[in-house]
């Protein structure tokens, strides 16, 4: 079923998706490029829309590349649109707790600028790609631990703040298929503990 979550359970504290009929927890998998597009808010639907506006171009081959949350060494820490993996940077850096929404425990999918980068040179660069293609690490890392990994390679003890509540719209895990990006990689993309690193000698 899909990520929509009940607002008597957002209320409740039931953060995780549940399943409207029996009531289970839903299974967290990776979003495979084939999976029905069901975007949950505007934001996703904008980057859908766009995806839309090439149906049908045939002067030349079409690939959508679809970019997870990307990070580097040269993040704005100060601007009020940062993602979350941008504030958290900037709230561990200043020595503030980070302030997390719900339980922490949400899970992110952050693709390392350099994969990104490496990624689009191999199709420009003529590698025969699928019609879309997920640039994705592929490897699920939750609120709590990047906040907690941030700390580590700053060498600083800062723990994260579990704040509570949620906003409305906000989707509770997000984690991509990486299959298609290995391949054109020839091999896996960096996992966050690792890029996190690399970002912060760069000087974010």
């Amino acid at each position: 079923f899909v990520g929509v979550r009940r607002a008597r359970d957002l209320e409740a504290g039931r953060f995780e998706v549940f399943c409207d009929e029996c009531d289970a927890e839903g299974e967290i998998v990776p979003i495979r490029e084939s999976a029905p597009p069901q975007p949950l808010e505007p934001y996703g639907a904008s980057k859908y829309m766009q995806e839309l506006c090439f149906r049908g171009f045939d002067k030349c081959a079409v690939s959508v590349l679809r970019f997870s949350s990307v990070y580097g060494s040269r993040l704005r820490l100060d601007d009020g649109e940062a993602t979350i993996i941008a504030r958290i940077l900037g709230w561990v850096r200043s020595g503030q707790r980070p302030q997390l929404y719900e339980d922490g425990r949400q899970i992110r999918d952050w693709v390392f600028v350099g994969d990104v980068v490496e990624t689009v040179r191999a199709v420009l660069d003529g590698v025969v790609a699928p019609p879309v293609v997920n640039v994705c690490s592929g490897v699920p890392t939750r609120l709590v631990e990047a906040c907690d990994r941030v700390a580590e390679v700053l060498g600083v003890d800062c723990p994260p703040d579990m704040v509570g509540g949620y906003r409305p719209g906000d989707m509770r895990h997000c984690l991509g298929d990486a299959s298609s990006v290995w391949d054109l990689l020839g091999r896996s993309p960096m996992a966050f503990k690792d890029g996190i690193e690399l970002a912060l000698e760069g000087g974010t």
